[in-house]
């Protein structure tokens, strides 16, 4: 991987990030007009706000099954029962009358 390559990788780390855990995010507006003396544009106006974005829930999903695919994976184990549940087969309906 080249030099550049790393940096790009970070930036979309820090993207995917951001967009997870929600937060402030400053827009910046222009408003141009066309000079129909000299035809060139102008700036007229700069308008900075900030916004607040929700997390994504898609890309938080996408981190922790990406990130850590053994506790978040989507897919369910069917093989194997979970290691700490305990074995309910020998109780009945009539054990749990009052």
């Amino acid at each position: 991987m080249e030099k550049n390559d790393h940096a790009i990788h970070d930036e979309m780390e820090a993207a995917l990030r951001r967009l997870g855990t929600g937060g402030p995010v400053e827009e910046i507006h222009l408003e141009e007009i066309l000079d129909p003396e000299t035809g060139a544009v102008k700036q007229v106006k700069r308008k900075r706000t900030t916004k607040f974005l929700r997390p994504d829930y898609r890309a938080l999903i996408f981190w922790l099954t990406n990130r850590m695919p053994k506790r978040w994976t989507a897919k369910t184990q069917k093989d194997e029962p979970p290691a700490d549940s305990e074995d309910d087969s020998q109780w009945c309906d009539d054990d749990w009358t009052v």
